[in-house]
């Protein structure tokens, strides 16, 4: 190199670092991070649906935007906006803002929806103000406007950085490498199978173990992986075309092995895609596949490189699925190549919570129920029982319909025609290869992201809807782009740079400071969901393990749980004060003290009892009653006294909160005006006529008024919804109430039949449990005969059915019933070792010991199983020396002494703790 070249690139390298250091220049590098922070990032963080997910999702979109702006400020451009999408954000913003404003009427007198038929008790019991605002749960509503913001703002931060063809080329490449790599990390953490993020993070909701990288829900994860899967394509594509030229060629061997090396890439994300068991992943990947080819085919472009390299992604993909395992990918997606709708939804869920949200538009089809309400408002419309929540609509359409109603339908059509007039006027008028291949990866994309969300909602993770507007501003801009031509200006209007800086600076500021405190109560809000989730736990062991092997400190170990939850949910509301679920499980929680310590004070009695003297007691004026409310309480009336302003608080913040409702009717008697509180339990049941928990609480506080037939209608419905609630019922019932009349009126599922056998057992009462056995083998009779039980239920009917009858001394026939449970689910735990049991109470051990010896190959920590393999080989040991007369440990009722004409006995289950471990 000369003298004057080498001063040239001197000169070059100078100039380059001088530009690098230019205020203008930085602060296009700080909008740069702020969008790989929005874009690459935010999926990596629970894919944003952790709020401090959310929180980096809306810092990346606020340095983009603003980093942005700052640098067009400082070159003297003038920022801008196309007119139809300045239209989109506009009213997708102003939506949400319009159902926060507090209204001067009743929303009634805007809307179609008739508050006071819904919420009858709002005014007319509680004499609270009127409900002034469209939205049912203004917190969520706000969240959810600070996400618009922040997608307002990542879209701004788009149009100015997507400046040429190469920028929309980086960005599509970034995208694929951030795909491969969330792959990747899937791959590598479902081999693993460690259980948490990565081996290290525990979160409340998943432990990770399905093929779902870093997101939560493993629908979300094949959605992020079909929103790369094009860019991925194309990026593997351009590749190989550039291995088709220049110094690639000289070397036949590495250029063969690069070649296979590119094409496992997009084999890698597919065969994901599929190991997901995503089907609504599946069914949008050959829709947008599909549709993908034929644009292709028809502009006449699809050679036969193409094919052979398309027809190696496929074997590679099969392979990968091989891998993975086909039986189970094929198991998931055969009802889909079916067709089959019941296959599809075998438990009509969806199929459920999509009427709803059609019958929740119709109640409120101008405006919705408010962005983010649909946790609360579901429950009023759906028209079956499920145990699990709905946070979400299952469809991100319907979804929109019953939060923002007509407006937002008619915003979501304007923007889906928008961008599908671009893309497909782009398509039309397109003629290089180069610039076929962008558009296709955007396709596909898009189309993938319209067709999933019909039967799910993706587009509230800021992790999916990141990439998609990446997607999205590139179909926009291509043409502009590759034409060169300016912009239009927002609304026609040219204003200045410097201020939209500073309305850009105001919108980040609002939308971070709204999500912040659901930021910082994140931690204490997780540390509450898994100290719940394991207080739930040991609070069923409690009530299913059998008494003689009973934990002696599990008692006090659940109080210390309790303790620490409250705790817990207190700091929660102080990080977060608008938390209304928090609010009102705080409450709950100070009731629940105030039982546990009821055997402290010197009246001993219970809330029941108390209210229930207050309200009938015969007190003469209002302060003869308080005064005896302040001796019956104690020193712990400051506790009911701020359970009740909680819920109050829970209800102000959401009115559609059934838990609230029934949470100030157990508290009503502290409120003298609050004579009848059966509105307020009526009310409950009118927002939540399927879920289980209101339905036993309601029926609990209907008994406690005297109205017993509403007690068992509501508690029969309560029967067919699984849940902790059932735990609750049968324990409430069986302290007063015999089997006979439990089982007569309300007819329990194998479920509460099993805790009803381990309460009833501890009361000693031999007309109890013969109730329950015959009940118990008469319900396992009638499925049998029926036909119609899976295998393994049927097993759990007769393992239950065996354990009833062995409960009152009736050893053949519990060995019967055990029989055909292991027939049923031979490798099941329990029914070999209730098998084993009942054989060794008949004495016959040889045969039990087969099946205590299979038993403890499984659990090796059970100290009681080895004691009854020493047992037997003790007995046989004597039996082979002749030392006949022992009387064996456990045996028939000849072999063991008992007189055969006896009546029966009750025998409590010895089955010791293990039981609630091994379901």
């Amino acid at each position: 190199m000369g003298t004057d070249e080498l001063l040239a690139t001197q000169r070059n390298s100078v100039r380059r670092q001088m530009r690098a250091t230019r205020p203008d220049a930085l602060a296009e590098r700080i909008g740069e991070a702020g969008l790989a922070t929005a874009v690459l990032l935010c999926p990596f963080v629970l894919g944003g649906a952790h709020p401090g997910g959310r929180f980096v999702y809306l810092l990346g979109a606020a340095l983009a935007a603003l980093g942005m702006a700052s640098a067009a400020t400082l070159r003297g451009r003038t920022l801008s906006t196309p007119r139809w999408i300045g239209v989109v954000l506009l009213s997708a913003t102003a939506i949400p803002v319009l159902q926060v404003i507090p209204l001067p009427l009743s929303p009634a007198a805007v809307t179609a929806v008739d508050f006071q038929e819904m919420l009858p008790a709002w005014e007319g019991t509680l004499g609270l103000a009127e409900w002034r605002t469209l939205s049912v749960s203004p917190r969520d509503t706000l969240l959810g406007l600070a996400v618009m913001v922040g997608h307002a703002l990542l879209v701004f931060a788009l149009i100015e950085r997507l400046r040429s063809v190469d920028d929309l080329r980086r960005a599509i490449t970034a995208i694929a490498v951030s795909t491969i790599g969330m792959v990747l990390l899937a791959l590598a953490q479902y081999g693993a199978r460690r259980g948490g993020l990565c081996g290290l993070i525990d979160h409340p909701y998943t432990d990770f173990r399905d093929l779902q990288g870093t997101f939560t829900n493993k629908n979300h994860f094949a959605h992020f992986a079909l929103l790369g899967l094009g860019p991925t394509v194309w990026l593997v594509f351009a590749r190989l075309r550039h291995a088709d030229s220049g110094r690639c060629r000289k070397v036949a061997g590495r250029a063969v092995l690069g070649r296979v090396g590119w094409l496992v890439c997009p084999a890698m994300v597919v065969t994901a895609i599929l190991a997901s068991r995503s089907r609504g992943a599946g069914a949008a990947l050959a829709i947008s596949t599909l549709i993908v080819a034929i644009v292709l085919t028809r502009a006449g472009r699809f050679t036969l490189r193409q094919a052979i390299a398309i027809a190696a992604v496929l074997a590679l993909t099969l392979a990968g699925v091989s891998i993975m395992g086909t039986e189970a990918v094929s198991s998931r997606m055969g009802a889909l190549v079916q067709l089959d709708i019941d296959a599809l939804d075998q438990k009509h869920a969806r199929r459920a919570i999509w009427q709803a949200n059609i019958e929740a538009f119709c109640a409120s089809p101008i405006f919705g129920f408010g962005v983010g309400s649909h946790r609360h408002i579901y429950p009023a419309f759906i028209e079956a029982p499920f145990a699990a929540e709905f946070t979400h609509a299952e469809s991100g359409y319907l979804q929109i319909a019953s939060e923002t109603g007509l407006l937002g339908l008619l915003v979501l059509a304007l923007a889906i025609a928008g961008v599908g007039s671009a893309v497909i006027g782009g398509l039309a008028r397109c003629n290089d290869q180069d610039e076929l291949g962008l558009r296709l990866a955007i396709l596909f994309g898009l189309i993938a992201s319209a067709t999933h969300s019909v039967v799910d909602f993706v587009w509230y993770r800021p992790g999916l809807v990141a990439p998609t507007l990446v997607l999205l501003i590139g179909a926009v801009r291509l043409d502009s782009l590759r034409e060169a031509a300016a912009v239009r200006e927002f609304l026609g209007v040219r204003r200045k740079a410097l201020l939209h800086a500073g309305g850009l600076a105001a919108l980040s500021s609002f939308a971070l400071i709204l999500t912040w405190p659901s930021v910082a109560s994140s931690r204490a809000w997780a540390d509450y969901l898994r100290a719940s989730s394991g207080e739930r736990a040991m609070i069923q062991r409690l009530v299913t393990e059998d008494p003689q092997h009973a934990d002696p400190i599990l008692a006090d170990t659940i109080g210390q749980a309790s303790h620490r939850i409250t705790n817990l949910l207190r700091r929660t509301i102080e990080l977060d004060p608008k938390n209304s679920k928090a609010h009102r499980l705080y409450a709950y929680r100070l009731i629940n003290r105030f039982e546990l310590e009821s055997d402290t004070r010197s009246t001993g009695m219970t809330l029941d009892v108390i209210a229930d003297a207050a309200r009938n007691g015969g007190f003469a004026t209002v302060d003869e009653r308080g005064a005896w409310l302040d001796r019956a309480l104690g020193p712990h009336a400051t506790d009911l006294r701020e359970a009740r302003r909680h819920a109050r608080i829970a209800l102000r913040l959401c009115p559609f909160d059934a838990e609230a409702w029934l949470c100030l009717a157990s508290l009503s008697f502290l409120d003298p005006s609050l004579d009848d509180p059966r509105p307020l339990i009526e009310q409950a049941c009118r927002l939540c006529p399927h879920d289980g928990g209101v339905l036993f609480e309601s029926g609990r506080l209907f008994a406690l008024h005297g109205d017993i037939r509403r007690q068992f209608d509501l508690w029969q419905r309560c029967l067919n919804v699984r849940g902790g609630h059932v735990t609750r019922l049968v324990l409430w019932v069986s302290q007063t109430t015999p089997a006979s009349a439990f089982i007569g009126a309300l007819q329990p599922d194998f479920e509460a039949l099993e805790i009803a056998l381990q309460q009833y057992s501890r009361r000693g009462n031999q007309d109890d449990m013969v109730a329950l056995a015959k009940y118990a083998y008469g319900e396992a009779e009638r499925a049998e005969k029926g036909g119609k039980e899976p295998p393994a239920r049927l097993a759990y009917r007769w393992r239950h059915a065996g354990r009833a009858l062995r409960s009152i001394g009736r050893y053949e026939e519990a060995t019967e019933a055990a029989e055909k449970a292991v027939a049923l689910a031979p490798h099941v735990f329990s029914s070999r070792h209730e098998l084993a049991v009942c054989l060794r109470e008949l004495g016959r051990h040889d045969e039990a010991d087969a099946h205590t010896r299979w038993c403890l190959a499984r659990r090796p920590d059970l100290a009681h199983l080895r004691e009854w393999l020493t047992d037997s080989a003790r007995r046989r040991v004597v039996a082979d020396r002749g030392r006949g007369g022992s009387r064996p440990l456990y045996g028939s009722s000849e072999q063991s002494g008992r007189d055969p004409n006896a009546p029966a006995q009750v025998v409590p289950c010895r089955t010791s703790s293990h039981q609630g471990m091994i379901k």
